[in-house]
Parts: structure tokens; C-alpha cells; sequence
């Protein structure tokens, strides 16, 4: 006897995911599709964003503080996605990293009351935008597609 498939995805699933995400996806008259940094310690949800924004955009994972700025750096019109729900950095220390470059756009998925008033400190950080923890990644890639 087989157990049920579990509803959240598998390392593998995710990995996989993010290879493919990984790889620009050519978009007619304009070459590859724009850039999605996502930090998120879930992978179910960079796998459920990834297949929402697939064919829109590239979503690539990030894992610190130094591949942000390397690819905000590389990417300028590139929008950073933190979940703060299950953060991989630190929401301050993307402020601190993102200060030295040409600021992307930046969404906070589902950052608490207390973090939104340590972020409220950054100059940087005024211009991010906030969506609350409850909205779903289907809801978040229409709002990423908006941005695009």
C-alpha cells in the first residue's frame, strides 16, 4: 500500500523548479522574460509562484544578501519578492543591501506589524510594497505581472 501524495511539493520539485526558472525564457520581440528574485525558505511557494508567473517572467530564488544585490545589480528592472512568512534574509539586511544599488521594486509578502515598523525606518524601504500574509501566490503573481 502506496501513501497519498503529500500536497507540499518535494526538495527535488523545487530544485527543479528553480533550474528551470532559472533559464530565460525567450518572449517574442523582446528576448527573455523580466526577472523575479525570490527569497523564500518554502518551497511550495516559489514552486506555486513560478508556475503562475511562468512564460511572464524568470523567477529565480535567492539564498543571501550578496546574490540579491548581485543580480539587482545585473537585472535593474528586476522586482524582488521577500516572504517574510518563511524568510531566507533577513528583511533589514535586503534594505541595508539594496541601499547601494538602484533601488528594484520590492514586495513583502506577509511581513508582520513589528517588521513593517523596523522597515518603516529605511529610507529605501518607504517605497516597497506590502501585501498581506494571506494572499496567495496567484493573487501575488497577477500583482508581479501588473509590475512587469
Amino acid at each position: 500500500m502506496t501513501a497519498p501524495p503529500s500536497d507540499r511539493p518535494t526538495t527535488e520539485l523545487a530544485q527543479d523548479l528553480a533550474t528551470r526558472a532559472a533559464t530565460p525564457v525567450a518572449r517574442e520581440g523582446t528576448g527573455t522574460t523580466p526577472l523575479v528574485v525570490v527569497s523564500t525558505s518554502d518551497p511550495g511557494a516559489l514552486q506555486r509562484l513560478g508556475l503562475r508567473l511562468y512564460g511572464r517572467a524568470t523567477v529565480q530564488p535567492v539564498r543571501g544578501t550578496l546574490e540579491l544585490k548581485r543580480f539587482a545589480r545585473k537585472n535593474r528592472g528586476c522586482i524582488v519578492v521577500l516572504d517574510c512568512a518563511a524568510p531566507e534574509i533577513d528583511p533589514l539586511d535586503v534594505a541595508s543591501a539594496l541601499a547601494v544599488v538602484e533601488t528594484p521594486t520590492v514586495i513583502v509578502w506577509g511581513a508582520s506589524p513589528s517588521t513593517k515598523e523596523e522597515l518603516a525606518g529605511s529610507a529605501d524601504s518607504a517605497k516597497w510594497v506590502h501585501v498581506g500574509l494571506d494572499t496567495e501566490p496567484a493573487a501575488l503573481a497577477e500583482l508581479i505581472s501588473s509590475l512587469l
